[in-house]
Formats: C-alpha cells, structure tokens, sequence
C-alpha cells in the first residue's frame, strides 16, 4: 500500500497542507494516520487508495452560518456604515 503526505495531497488538490490536516483530523480520509516522523513532530501517512474517490470539499472547509447571531449581524452592520 502506497502513502502520501499531507503536503502530496494538497499539492494535487491545490489547497494548503493545513487544509489536508483538516481533513484528515475531521475523518475526510478515514484511513489516514498520523504518526512519529523521528525529528519531534507528527506526521499524516494518507493511504493513496482514499483518495480514488475522495470528492475536495467545496469552500473553505468553515460551516456556514444561516442563522447568523446578533454580534455577527452587528458586526455586518456596522461595516456597511
């Protein structure tokens, strides 16, 4: 079984490495692990087969908010002065 990195998934998908993580850490791709790279920091190893029918999130992987609270309102308002 063939792993790529975070940083060789995001370059094929045109994101950041971070948004990768992301993924990874939100379960995107269930078969991806972190592990000890062996100089003091983890690591992402993504099994290149989840990404045969890995579908990229559309936007910036935020949730939107329909429902936006008073502050956030507000705040809208109070930049369109």
């Amino acid at each position: 079984m063939k792993f790529l990195t975070a940083k060789q998934v995001a370059e094929k998908y045109g994101v950041t490495k971070r948004v990768v993580q992301g993924w990874c850490e939100r379960g995107l791709l269930p078969n991806a692990k972190k592990v000890d790279s062996g100089f003091g920091f983890d690591v992402w190893q993504i099994p290149e087969r989840d990404l045969e029918n890995f579908v990229k999130p559309e936007g910036r992987g935020k949730p939107r908010l329909d429902n936006p609270s008073a502050a956030t309102l507000a705040k809208r308002r109070s930049r369109e002065k």
